[in-house]
C-alpha cells in the first residue's frame, strides 16, 4: 500500500498493523519523512520512504503499481489536483483501492473558519483571491499559502471516473436528524453574517464571499422545506434526498473509497 503524504508515518503503522504486507510512503517536507522513518524503525516496521511529489510525472514510474492507495488530506493541497488524481489512478492495481479524504468547501464549519488558516469564507474564493485574502489577514508572503484548489464531490467524481476510477462516499446522512443536526451551525453563521468579517480587505472580496455563504444558509432553508413534501409525497426517496445534500453540502469532510476495476483502465 502506499500513504501519498505520509507525514510522520502515522497510516503506514496503522495499516501495517491492520495487516498490510508492503509499505511505501511519499512526502515533501524532509523533517516529516525522517520522524516518520524513526517512528516506523521503533517499531520494527520496514517501509519504502521516499520524498517526492505526486505531481511529479516521474511519480508513476517510479513509484510502481499498489492494492491500496491512500490520500488523506493531500488533494486540497497540491498544485494540480487533475494531474494528482491521473498519477493516483495509474498507480492503482486493476482490483485495487483508493481512499480519499478532503475538506468541504459548502460546509458551514469551512466557511466560518476553515481548516486550514481559521478564516471565514475563504473557501468559497478562487486560488488567487485566497491568496490576497490570506496574506493581508496574516501579513505574510505569498508562498505561506499552503492550500492549493477548494473542489466540490462533483469534481473529484467525474475527475475519477475519467482516469478510471469509481469514487463511493464513505459517510452516509439518510434521515431529515442529519440534515436538522446542522441547523445550528447555519443559524451561527448567519448571525456571523451580519458582522463586518473582512474589513481589511477589498470591499469585491468581502461582497463575494458574504453572498456565496449568505446562499449557501438559504440552500439550507429551501432543502427543509423540500424534504419536507418528498416525506409526505415520495417517502420512498426521502433517504437519497437527506444523504445528496447532507452529504455533498454539509459535511466538513468529503471521504470517498475508489476501486479500479480490470475493464476501466481510463483514458488518456
Amino acid at each position: 500500500m502506499l500513504d501519498v503524504g505520509c507525514g510522520y508515518a502515522g497510516l503506514l503503522i496503522a495499516m501495517k498493523e491492520a495487516g498490510a504486507k508492503s509499505l511505501a510512503g511519499i512526502e515533501l517536507y524532509p523533517p516529516r519523512l525522517e520522524w516518520g522513518a524513526k517512528r516506523l524503525k521503533s517499531l520494527g516496521y520496514e517501509a519504502r520512504l521516499l520524498e517526492m511529489d505526486v505531481c511529479g510525472p516521474e511519480a508513476p514510474a517510479t513509484l510502481g503499481k499498489f492494492d491500496v492507495i491512500l490520500a488523506q488530506d493531500v488533494i486540497e493541497h497540491v498544485d494540480d489536483p487533475r494531474t494528482t488524481i491521473d498519477h493516483l489512478c495509474r498507480m492503482l492495481r486493476p482490483e485495487g483501492a483508493i481512499y480519499m479524504q478532503v475538506g468541504n468547501k459548502f460546509s458551514p464549519d469551512q466557511l466560518m473558519a476553515d481548516h486550514h488558516c481559521r478564516l471565514p469564507g475563504i473557501t468559497m474564493l478562487s486560488r488567487a483571491q485566497a491568496v490576497e485574502y490570506f496574506t493581508t489577514r496574516k501579513h505574510v508572503p505569498e508562498n505561506c499559502y499552503a492550500v492549493g484548489y477548494w473542489r466540490e464531490e462533483k469534481y473529484y467524481r467525474n475527475v475519477f471516473r475519467h482516469f478510471g476510477v469509481e469514487l463511493e462516499r464513505v459517510d452516509k446522512y439518510p434521515t431529515t436528524e442529519h440534515v436538522l443536526w446542522y441547523a445550528s451551525a447555519i443559524s451561527a453563521m448567519c448571525i456571523q453574517l451580519k458582522q463586518d468579517l473582512w474589513p481589511d480587505l477589498r470591499p469585491a472580496l468581502g461582497a463575494r464571499m458574504k453572498r456565496r455563504m449568505t446562499k449557501i444558509a438559504e440552500l439550507y432553508v429551501q432543502a427543509g422545506q423540500q424534504l419536507g413534501e418528498i416525506a409526505k409525497k415520495q417517502p420512498e426517496q426521502l433517504a437519497e434526498a437527506c444523504d445528496a445534500f447532507a452529504g455533498r453540502v454539509l459535511n466538513q469532510l468529503l471521504r470517498f473509497v475508489g476501486k479500479r476495476t480490470a475493464a476501466n483502465g481510463g483514458r488518456a
